[in-house]
């Protein structure tokens, strides 16, 4: 599967767990950007790791990851855990394919880290098992290559998402 079929994936399954986040409106709002910034790098459009990165947690410490209380669980954690986890593998395939410097955190990431990020989603009652697979059979029939360092083309997020709906119907 090309590296954007392999984003895209991670950003289905993050995708499912935001309507965990509708009763923190500052918290549901940062995810979304961090879904529509993976969303715009997938179409191709002048998105960097950096601008990726800097969703995570910028240098005022603020981020998808400063919503996390690893204090007391609450049901938000693993959202953000998730968003974030998506964010971060996007970020590492961007600057990746910039030939960029790797920035502490992201450096760690390597490709088993989307089977950590389905197993943590997979704990949300959200979890669409069914989609999830229907998700990774389509991407890869259609994104199948031998070079997982394989951009791939550009791909529409929201039109992925009706292909896979339509495949299950």
């Amino acid at each position: 599967m090309t590296v954007r079929a392999r984003v895209a994936f991670t950003l289905c399954v993050s995708e499912q767990l935001m309507p965990e986040l509708f009763d923190d409106e500052s918290g549901y709002l940062l995810a979304k950007k961090c879904i529509t910034m993976i969303s715009s790098w997938l179409s191709g459009e002048a998105v960097c790791g950096h601008d990726l990165n800097d969703l995570l947690m910028n240098q005022f410490d603020e981020g998808i990851f400063a919503k996390i209380d690893y204090r007391t669980k609450k049901i938000t954690d693993l959202a953000y855990t998730v968003v974030g986890a998506a964010t971060s593998y996007a970020a590492w395939h961007a600057y990746r394919a910039e030939k960029a410097f790797l920035p502490e955190g992201i450096e760690a990431i390597t490709e088993e880290f989307v089977q950590w990020l389905v197993d943590e989603a997979g704990k949300s009652q959200l979890f669409d098992t069914t989609f999830v697979e229907k998700t990774y059979d389509y991407l890869t029939e259609c994104y199948r290559t031998d070079d997982v360092a394989d951009l791939g083309p550009t791909i529409d997020f929201e039109n992925l998402k009706q292909a896979v709906r339509l495949k299950m119907s």
